[in-house]
């Protein structure tokens, strides 16, 4: 039998006896097990001793009593240890793929900061049991260390997210969503920094509980979208005990009731200090001369690609005039627009694409079996083709002389 086969003969073996194995108890000594297990090697080891003493017919005997009772590896196996490694084996990747690739954890909550949504009878007096979220945890794009299995999520308004206490980053708590980045929110009362509205800046969130007794960014302001582990997508309530799905979009909570919330109101704050910093270019004048420059001495680019960094140079400015362009920047749009065309066309003129990428290289079709024999007859003509004779030097037949 091929290696192979005997490979797969073992596997089903292994399945065959781990299928057929309840849970037993698991022997208490190691002297135990070895009693468990003699008597399966008695019969083996008279066998082996009766061969070297006997004639042929005895071994014939030892071979049809040996055949009777196979043994086997799995035999040193308990049956309690092959049903672990069944489990193991067989049962135990499954659940880690799909612990890994969908990211779900249950999650009680022991407050009364979003009630009446969460714990209704909390404060009444009647409360029974905490209510229990599905949390599905998230990454942020710009959250470093994150697994890549985990999927990618854009805050919204009126989410019910669930982050670490910026006061105490071994808690978790659970809020809503009121402002993203650009958003300016007017907070409550009793504010550290002041009754003056906040603005939300880049990377940020304004969250806020739906009781009257809660910690949220009342008390330590916005909080950074690196904090939130994921959001809450369904509850369980202890009288319903069935998962009910969060409608978020439809609910009616205080901050939007008492419309403490102007949205997208500054520009500035949604985007990136990176990016500012690179757009600032564009409002003081600084990529204007750089524009003029390129008009002036555009004969002169092509020599400039021929240095690696002030090839890279110019593919920066050609991105960064891109994204300007995103922008829709009207007092930066020319300028940017007109950087965009000179790099483009630059680019294009020495080989390379519009935005300054090397171009992969060309392969050329094969010849088909028809050219081949053309272009194989034409190089033969060539090859033999007769050579002109010059007969500058022959003399004609009338002037010969006698």
């Amino acid at each position: 039998m091929p290696p192979a086969s005997r490979g797969l003969q073992t596997a089903f073996r292994f399945v065959r006896y781990a299928s057929k194995t309840s849970k037993p108890s698991l022997p208490k000594s190691f002297a135990r097990f070895k009693e468990k297990i003699a008597p399966q090697l008695t019969p083996r080891r008279a066998d082996t001793s009766g061969q070297e003493g006997h004639n042929t017919s005895g071994k014939q005997d030892s071979r049809q009593q040996s055949g009777g009772s196979r043994w086997s590896f799995f035999d040193w196996i308990t049956p309690t240890h092959r049903l672990w490694i069944w489990r193991l084996f067989f049962i135990g990747p499954p659940v880690g793929f799909v612990i890994l690739h969908f990211p779900l954890e249950v999650m009680r909550v022991t407050g009364p900061s979003m009630s009446p949504l969460l714990n209704a009878d909390y404060e009444s007096g009647l409360f029974s049991a905490y209510d229990r979220i599905l949390v599905q945890k998230v990454m942020f794009p710009d959250r470093p260390g994150a697994r890549p299995t985990l999927p990618r999520w854009q805050v919204k308004r009126g989410q019910l997210v669930v982050f670490y206490a910026p006061h105490d980053p071994e808690k978790v708590a659970v809020k809503r969503v009121i402002g993203v980045p650009g958003d300016r929110v007017k907070p409550r009362a009793g504010y550290p920094g002041g009754d003056e509205p906040v603005v939300v800046p880049y990377n940020h969130i304004w969250v806020e509980g739906d009781g009257n007794t809660t910690l949220d960014s009342n008390a330590y302001g916005p909080i950074s979208q690196n904090l939130v582990i994921g959001f809450v997508r369904m509850t369980w309530k202890p009288w319903l005990n069935w998962p009910v799905s969060i409608d978020w979009e439809h609910h009616d909570y205080p901050a939007k009731k008492d419309r403490r919330v102007e949205e997208d109101v500054v520009h500035q704050a949604k985007l990136d200090p990176n990016q500012i910093s690179n757009s600032a270019a564009f409002t003081n004048g600084v990529a204007a001369r750089e524009l003029e420059a390129m008009r002036k001495f555009r004969d002169q680019l092509p020599n400039r690609m021929m240095n690696e960094s002030r090839y890279q140079k110019l593919r920066a400015m050609y991105a960064q005039a891109k994204e300007e362009l995103e922008l829709q920047n009207p007092e930066s749009m020319e300028v940017a627009q007109g950087i965009v065309e000179e790099l483009g066309n630059a680019f294009e003129g020495v080989g390379l694409s519009r935005d300054g990428s090397r171009l992969p290289p060309v392969i050329m079709p094969a010849e088909t079996e028809q050219e081949v024999k053309q272009r194989k007859l034409k190089e033969y003509l060539e090859r033999n083709a007769p050579k002109e004779v010059k007969n500058d030097c022959v003399p004609s037949m009338g002037s010969l002389t006698t």
